[in-house]
């Protein structure tokens, strides 16, 4: 067997995969290769998170000013005490603030965890050089096990893996930083770097296995198994999202309803194996012929919607006028598999809101059937005519 391939199953039995694609492994690497819809949904978990564990570590960061005054010197506990404070104030900003959906949680993130490693360094160089004893010694070793907090509250989130090396890298970087500011001593430094490069490495794992739970987790969710493209029931949350940045944008938004036609006879004249393999092959075309940043949804039945953000009618267009020349594959008796296609576009229709944009496109899909089938409705009087047409009797 291929190393290539052992490493795979390998990869697949750490992750939790049943599969490990190469869009599988370029979405656990780089969220650049995440769909927008996963990205939303990812980025309200993960700021769910971050609100949540800042909250705590601001409660926690509070609570233990009193063992500061209480075992350490004065002027240290007192500097010490003032820089909770500005630690537990960056918290509590964390945790009340609440960002949109689209807003990238990133630089949110990069606070919370560079929050306690910058107190970090600044509390071991306050209490470089004190003769402390008993419970005061025991509180400092306390302080010196930050970086290894850190790097464990990383693993709480579904994050990629260059996000992972981003964030996991920092308690290392402090780990080597803090002999510029206090001295720990040359064997306890070695051993507490490389236990903290032993946690670095499961902290990476850790991330993945949960940022690929997710991705499985919402593909079986979000995913008609029959065809492969998204149900129905994303369909009001993505159309909405998308609505909505082309409003805050001003950028146009196009929907296209796409209805196989004669579709029934299919099922009647060679069953239902060749109905759905017709639903496959049309889903199949579809997501051929659209942009990846288009979104193919099965409305249901034999229909299915199209999402075309940041498309003008022109551009819609141009795809739609494509996809006629082949259409979506072939039927049962060779003839092509055609559709009747309705659309409508924000900018050029005047719609202010997306359940008015959907109605429209319905609409110009059911004026193309009832017109003759096998073309795009894009207007009252604007039509795309194929010159692949089905035979009067199919």
């Amino acid at each position: 067997m291929p190393f290539a391939v052992i490493l795979t199953k390998q990869l697949e039995w750490l992750l939790g995969a049943t599969e490990l694609s190469g869009e599988r492994l370029r979405s656990l690497i780089s969220r650049s290769a995440h769909t927008a819809y996963f990205t939303r949904y990812r980025r309200i978990l993960i700021n769910q998170r971050i609100r949540v564990i800042s909250a705590l570590f601001a409660l926690l960061t509070l609570a233990w000013i009193p063992l500061d005054l209480l075992l350490l010197p004065s002027d240290s506990a007192l500097v010490i005490s003032g820089l909770r404070i500005l630690s537990a104030l960056t918290f509590l900003f964390l945790a009340l603030n609440h960002p949109p959906a689209h807003e990238p949680c990133q630089l949110r993130l990069l606070i919370l965890f560079l929050t306690p490693l910058v107190f970090y360094l600044l509390a071991i160089q306050q209490l470089q050089g004190l003769e402390l004893l008993g419970w005061s010694a025991v509180l400092v070793q306390v302080y010196s096990l930050l970086p290894f907090i850190v790097i464990i509250g990383v693993t709480i989130f579904p994050l990629t893996l260059l996000e992972s090396l981003g964030l996991a890298v920092l308690p290392i970087l402090s780990m080597l930083l803090s002999p510029l500011v206090a001295d720990p001593g040359q064997f306890q430094f070695i051993a507490k770097a490389w236990l903290l490069f032993l946690m670095f490495g499961v902290t990476l794992l850790a991330t993945s296995i949960q940022l690929n739970f997710m991705l499985s987790l919402l593909h079986r969710i979000s995913y008609d198994p029959l065809t492969g493209v998204l149900s129905r029931s994303t369909v009001n949350e993505l159309i909405d999202l998308y609505f909505h940045l082309a409003l805050d944008q001003q950028a146009p938004f196009a929907l296209a309803f796409v209805d196989l036609d004669r579709f029934k006879s299919i099922n009647d004249q060679y069953g239902h194996e060749m109905g759905d393999e017709a639903l496959r092959s049309a889903a199949r075309t579809l997501n051929q012929h659209f942009r990846r940043s288009d979104m193919v949804i099965r409305w249901g039945g034999e229909e299915f919607l199209v999402i075309f953000p940041n498309t003008d009618l022109d551009g819609a267009r141009l795809v739609l006028e494509r996809l006629t020349h082949d259409w979506l594959g072939l039927r049962p008796d060779g003839q092509p598999l055609t559709a009747s296609i309705g659309v409508a576009e924000k900018l050029t229709d005047g719609v202010s809101d997306w359940p008015q944009l959907l109605e429209l496109a319905d609409q110009r899909m059911y004026q193309a059937k009832q017109t003759g089938r096998a073309k795009v409705v894009l207007g009252p009087t604007d039509e795309i005519n194929s010159p692949q047409t089905l035979s009067p009797e199919t």
